[in-house]
């Protein structure tokens, strides 16, 4: 048995996006040109599954603990959301004290804190 190493884009865009691991699923999120686009990677190839409703390019993203988190984007540097789901309900995180941009974050279980029940 042979494995494949072939892994098609489909044309899609992906400079300055973020990608997360999510429910065993990847998912790449906004970028330079599709600031709102949402990939996912099936069958060894990029699919466009859908948007959010918000810019995110050039911006960081992770998934711990069945949430996702999108930060830091394009004009939106103290800015993170969360959802559940990989096309959202995205709410709105506490801003970050400091502007953050073009960079990585990380979260760990038991540090990520779900600001719809904070309202």
């Amino acid at each position: 048995c042979e494995l494949s190493t072939a892994f098609d884009l489909n044309g899609q865009k992906v400079k300055e996006s973020c990608g997360v691991t999510h429910e065993n699923n990847f998912f790449i999120y906004g970028g330079v040109t599709k600031v709102r686009q949402v990939l996912q990677v099936i069958d060894c190839s990029l699919s466009l599954i859908g948007t959010i409703p918000f810019d995110h390019g050039y911006g960081a993203c992770d998934s711990s603990n069945g949430i996702i988190v999108l930060c830091f984007g394009y004009d939106h540097f103290k800015q993170c959301r969360q959802a559940t789901q990989p096309l959202g309900e995205w709410s709105d995180m506490a801003l970050s004290t400091y502007d953050h941009q073009e960079t990585q974050i990380a979260t760990s279980p038991g540090n990520l804190v779900d600001c719809r029940h904070l309202k």
